[in-house]
């Protein structure tokens, strides 16, 4: 429903006489109602809002004050808050509003790639064998939950998700520069001293520039019709891309910049022909290769000049010590979310390792495998090779912005989980709209080929 009803509109029709029997009133009034503007309905922001909140994967920096301090990151001082599980309830509630509003959208969407709503099952088929199966369960649930507004999310027009994704971006950056500038407590990182490292509403300073740079990928491809649309984007972008730099988060810069030289050679390469594209990728992609090889022969020295080391700041002891854990349990992993316990179960063994403490793998492939198994992995890499070979199909045949945005997230969903992990997270922007694009490419792809057919029939 509305929150504000349409505006009735009279017009006056004018009326040719073409014989003395018509009546001599030659002007009738018609009401006519005019649309609501699509910013005037409730589903508009419970939708903007939601993605705002999975944009901070559940947890906002308000929840914590103490954790967000020196002494507090410390000790693991901080937890759940009144606060955080008021949001949390009420986003539940938007959600399953959400979902009841495209109720017949996600009945007829929801099995579309069966693959995917497999592997999205796999939270609640894992309490079979968790060791702690009604937690693990109650996740699972959660998870359905995020596939199936993601689900109703993607049952919409392209266009109109790239609208709502640069709304939900737009509330973002304006929270974010108000929690900076006038909560400090909250909106600057403490963790480290008084850096001036801005946090904003996220938890941390490379959450908050990974959630910005994934909201404004749609900013780089929707062409407005007005040029006040185009104005409001390119403000929109800037705005986008200062908070980034704010962030001071080097890999939040470094992906900032390859989204952006990204975007440009993705629109550059769409202009030329399907056979001259095809070329131009393959040379692109080797291109790509050879940079990649002189990096990797030079990789001590790149990370000299940036400030890192050739551990990936740590990552790549983690990764080892997770992989020690998964030989142990390879085909079923240890239940869904129920993995990171701290110095209890086989998470144990990884801190010792260690040294420290953590709280996930710091790659998406790895977290995948060790909470639910190969078969959760094996299906992850079939889902996101179908989401590539759609979006190679749809590059080739219509590269629309849609389509182009479409392939952006997938691209950047799969380097995004190198060093971090999002596969698999329930309310997770991040993985909600890898689900979005491999349903949207491949509902896509299914109108191009019965559009060629249509064709042949009539040839």
């Amino acid at each position: 429903m509305s929150l504000v009803q349409g505006t009735n509109v009279t017009v006056k029709v004018r009326f040719k006489r073409r014989s003395q029997s018509v009546p001599r009133q030659r002007m009738a009034s018609v009401v006519v109602e005019r649309p609501t503007h699509w910013l005037a309905h409730a589903g508009t922001w419970l939708t903007a809002f939601a993605l705002v909140y999975f944009s901070a994967a559940g947890t906002f920096s308000f929840y914590d004050a103490e954790g967000n301090t020196q002494m507090g990151a410390a000790s693991g001082a901080g937890g759940a808050s009144a606060v955080g599980v008021m949001i949390a309830r009420l986003v539940l509630v938007g959600l399953f509003y959400v979902a009841w509003r495209w109720a017949a959208q996600v009945r007829r969407a929801a099995f579309c790639v069966p693959l995917l709503a497999l592997l999205n099952c796999m939270g609640v088929i894992s309490c079979l064998w968790s060791p702690e199966p009604t937690f693990t369960l109650k996740q699972g649930i959660y998870l359905l939950v995020t596939y199936t507004f993601a689900i109703a999310f993607a049952s919409k027009p392209a266009e109109a998700q790239m609208k709502f994704m640069q709304l939900a971006g737009t509330i973002a950056i304006v929270l974010t520069a108000f929690t900076a500038v006038l909560l400090p407590s909250y909106g600057l990182n403490g963790r480290q001293g008084a850096t001036g490292e801005w946090e904003g509403i996220y938890a941390g300073k490379n959450v908050c520039a990974m959630a910005i740079t994934f909201l404004l990928m749609p900013a780089l491809y929707r062409k407005p019709a007005t040029l006040q649309g185009r104005v409001l984007r390119n403000v929109y972008i800037l705005a986008g891309l200062g908070v980034i730099g704010m962030t001071r988060s080097r890999t939040g810069w470094g992906i900032a910049v390859m989204l952006i030289l990204f975007s440009i050679g993705l629109k550059l390469l769409a202009r030329f022909k399907p056979f001259d594209r095809s070329v131009l990728f393959i040379l692109f992609c080797a291109g790509t290769l050879v940079i990649g090889a002189v990096v990797l022969l030079n990789l001590s020295t790149l990370f000299h000049f940036i400030g890192r080391d050739t551990s990936f700041s740590g990552r790549t002891p983690i990764w080892s010590a997770i992989l020690a854990s998964i030989h142990k349990q390879p085909w079923t992993g240890y239940g869904y979310r129920t993995f990171w316990r701290g110095m209890t179960g086989e998470s144990a063994n990884v801190m010792i390792s260690l040294g420290w403490m953590m709280g996930y793998a710091h790659d998406g492939f790895l977290s995948v495998w060790v909470e639910v198994g190969a078969v959760a992995l094996a299906l992850l890499v079939v889902c996101l090779l179908k989401g590539l070979k759609d979006s190679w199909h749809c590059f080739m045949r219509d590269p629309s912005p849609q389509v182009l945005w479409y392939i952006t997230i997938i691209v950047f969903g799969i380097l995004y989980n190198i060093d971090e992990a999002s596969f698999l997270f329930r309310f997770n922007l991040s993985w909600m709209m890898i689900i979005a694009a491999i349903v949207g490419l491949d509902r896509r792809r299914r109108q191009l080929r019965r559009n060629a057919a249509a064709l042949v029939v009539r040839g």
